[in-house]
Order: structure tokens, then C-alpha cells, then sequence
């Protein structure tokens, strides 16, 4: 996966003035933007058949079509793509990213545009409910890197239940141990999870309720050197008024879920 690399040029290159925002692609200029992906992390983000796809693959791809930014989608695993753009190795980072304040040391956001929560996730058939899952020497995985693996980390640390947090490269390969027994139980995100239960032996044991809830957003280099937080933002209202977030959201999303109106949200996870 590391060694994935796709360039996708989307648009001309043209003069465009949004909200006094310029294109830094203005004037004829070649320069190309990378935006780093998580390829596996579905509805979100993923790589399928030597191509990326997703929600928020399709949202970049159509924001940058109409005001002409030239990109190049480049795969990295979860735990060094934060890293990479706080070392501004890339510009932009996609894949259901949550606003921590623990990131907002090294990157800038765009506002947000869905709050979930998290699930607790066990094998078909399995014995455990939320309680035990958590608990009892229970080996319980999540993303290295993500505020999965951290949460678990800090139940860990903070509390009296006896688990042994385990770190992953991927969700996929989690779950593989999760499916055949080797983990006892997992920590996913709210929509993923609706995707993983229609491909995975796996049942929800129950949802977190505290210390979980995130808002999304898209990740830039700290002090936005591109710009891009204007446009990004600019581009997802505009989807949304158009009616295209609507039909993205139904391509993408559980029938059940339902995104948040009006879009951008507007940001309530607040940092020193």
C-alpha cells in the first residue's frame, strides 16, 4: 500500500476568485497538490481495482474539477499519514480524520463536516457484550495512529478494566485477527462499522457513549501555506446547496444515517 501512487489532474488551469480565495493554480501555474489517503478505510476512503474510491475521494475529485486544482491522490498507512502532513511531505489529508487537539499541534482543519460516535465490535456468535469486550484481560484492537487505539489506550490506562490494547496497520487486518479469534474485540467508527457488518462475521456488541464522539474533517498543512482551507470549505457548501452531497451520501452511507445540515458544521472541539 505504501507504494501506491496514482496522479489524477482534475481541471484546467484557471484564474478563480472564491470569497477572495485564488486558486494556487492560477496564472497557468503546474503546480500539483498531494493529498494523502487512508486506502482502507471505507465509506471514507479506499483503493479498489487500481483505483481510489469513497466519500470523501468523489468530494475532493468534484471540488477540485470545478475550481481547477491539479491533484495527485497518494495512499499511506493511517499511522504516518498525520505525521507526513504535519512534515508538509503532502497538503491535504483524507480518511475520516477526526479534529484532535493532539493533531492541531501540527496541522490545520477545515470545519468539520459529520459528528459520530463509536462502536465496540466482537465476532458473530460471541459470548461478550459491551462490559466483558472491555475488559477481563480482553485483547481489543484499533488503528495505530487513530483516535481508535488512542481511546482504547486511555480506557486502559484511566480505568480499572483489565484489557491489552493491540495497534494495526489497517482495519482489514484486524479484523481478520477478530474474525478468527486471535482479538477478542475492536474499536471502529460509527459509519465504517455499518460497512464492516455487511463483509465481516462480526456483530456490534454496543456504542460508546463517552469520551468517543468526533468531529470530520479534512487536515492541511499548519498556517494552510495552499490555501485550501478556504476553498475546501467553500466547495462543501456548494456541494450540499447543489444537491450533489445529497446523492454522494446516498451512494456511499447506510440507508439509516443521515448527514448533518447545514454543511460546513461548524467546529465545537475547541484547543489551547
Amino acid at each position: 500500500m505504501k507504494n501506491i501512487k496514482i496522479l489524477s489532474v482534475i481541471g484546467l488551469a484557471v484564474l478563480l476568485s472564491l470569497s477572495g480565495y485564488i486558486s494556487p493554480v492560477e496564472a497557468g501555474s503546474n503546480k500539483v497538490l498531494k493529498f494523502g489517503v487512508d486506502a482502507d478505510y471505507p465509506p471514507w476512503t479506499s483503493f479498489e481495482k487500481g483505483e481510489f474510491k469513497g466519500m470523501e475521494i468523489d468530494i475532493l475529485k468534484a471540488i477540485s474539477e470545478k475550481f481547477g486544482l491539479k491533484v495527485e491522490f497518494v495512499a499511506l498507512p493511517w499511522e504516518t499519514a498525520v505525521p507526513a502532513l504535519g512534515a508538509g511531505k503532502i497538503d491535504l489529508l483524507a480518511g475520516g480524520m477526526y479534529i484532535t487537539c493532539e493533531r492541531d499541534k501540527i496541522l490545520d482543519y477545515t470545519s468539520p463536516y459529520y459528528r459520530e460516535n463509536g462502536f465496540v465490535i466482537i465476532k458473530k456468535g460471541s459470548d461478550l457484550n459491551i462490559a466483558t469486550a472491555l475488559c477481563c484481560g480482553a485483547k481489543v484492537g484499533g488503528n495505530a495512529g487513530g483516535t481508535q487505539h488512542e481511546w482504547i489506550k486511555r480506557l486502559a490506562e484511566n480505568s480499572k478494566a483489565d484489557l491489552k490494547p493491540v495497534a494495526y496497520e489497517t482495519d482489514e487486518l484486524a479484523l481478520k485477527d477478530l474474525v478468527s479469534g486471535r482479538l477478542d474485540a475492536m474499536v471502529t467508527d460509527e459509519l465504517v462499522t455499518l460497512d464492516y457488518l455487511e463483509k465481516y462475521d462480526i456483530e456490534i456488541a454496543g456504542k460508546i457513549v463517552k469520551g468517543y464522539s468526533n468531529e470530520i474533517a479534512f487536515g492541511v498543512q499548519e498556517g494552510d501555506p495552499e490555501k485550501l482551507i478556504s476553498v475546501i470549505n467553500n466547495g462543501i457548501e456548494w456541494l450540499y446547496k447543489s444537491g450533489k452531497w445529497q446523492e454522494l451520501w446516498t451512494k456511499y452511507m447506510n440507508i439509516n444515517a443521515q448527514p448533518m445540515y447545514p454543511l460546513p458544521l461548524t467546529r465545537i472541539t475547541m484547543c489551547k
